[in-house]
């Protein structure tokens, strides 16, 4: 007995259409046997069926299934489900409506004077004034495996 057949109860049918789902569970992969002598080529229900069976039931490619089947590609893999990936959300932002670097360099005036004493150490504010802008997170959406 071949390892593409099933026994059950003395009778042995073929298995022909194979399905494998990747460890990440993001793609759902079949492989379709060719057809022996007097055996029927494959049909789109028979695949449908096969990844029912095997849980596979998010994100199916029904016009590559047809494809697939139509087109008798046999003996290859074909991704004929992928899952939707995480999406990770955004952290929230601070914006400081200040200057936050130490920047303490002498400024120059229309003269040429230079104040040593002015070197911006102290910003002023008043009360009310807006200091910092609050960015809020956004939410991540969950995926969703085949």
């Amino acid at each position: 007995m071949s390892t593409n057949e099933v026994q059950d109860n003395k009778t042995v049918t073929r298995q022909r259409i194979r399905v494998k789902v990747t460890k990440d569970s993001m793609k759902g992969i079949i492989v379709i046997s060719r057809p022996e002598n007097d055996e029927p080529p494959v049909t789109v229900d028979e695949v449908k069926a096969a990844l029912t069976k095997a849980n596979v039931v998010y994100g199916i490619d029904e016009e590559r299934i047809a494809q697939a089947v139509t087109m008798r590609e046999y003996d290859t893999p074909i991704q004929v489900a992928k899952g939707q990936p995480p999406v990770k959300g955004t952290d929230s932002k601070l914006e400081f409506l200040f200057q936050t670097e130490n920047r303490f360099q002498p400024q120059e005036d229309e003269h040429g004077h230079v104040d040593y004493r002015d070197m911006k150490y102290i910003q002023n504010c008043h009360t009310g004034d807006v200091l910092v802008r609050k960015t809020p997170p956004t939410e991540g959406v969950n995926g969703k495996g085949v």
